[in-house]
């Protein structure tokens, strides 16, 4: 009896489009766009600054902060590299080359 309730739920909705939960942009220093949201309303967004930090060995980007507006509200929005928690003798057999 679940079963064929479920079913009929995934047969019913099939024909109904999916909305996206996300917008995603992409934009120049100073540009500014109007984002239409999953609720259908609509969402002014302009990029601010962009500000990168970069390893002195390699020029690898380690680290960006993006300053954007979003409805005339201004965060900041970091992405790095995830610091995953280590054990010190997991550590130690990747420095050593051992398993």
């Amino acid at each position: 009896m679940n079963l064929a309730f479920l079913v009929a739920a995934v047969l019913i909705g099939a024909d109904e489009p999916k909305k996206p939960l996300f917008a995603t942009v992409d934009l120049d220093r100073g540009e500014t766009v109007q984002v239409r949201l999953a609720d259908g309303g609509k969402a002014t967004v302009k990029l601010l600054d962009i500000k990168e930090t970069r390893d002195s060995l390699r020029e690898a980007l380690r680290r960006a902060e993006v300053t954007v507006e979003i409805s005339g509200r201004t965060t900041t929005l970091t992405a790095c590299r995830s610091l995953v928690p280590f054990s010190p003798l997991a550590l130690a057999r990747h420095l050593i080359g051992t398993s």
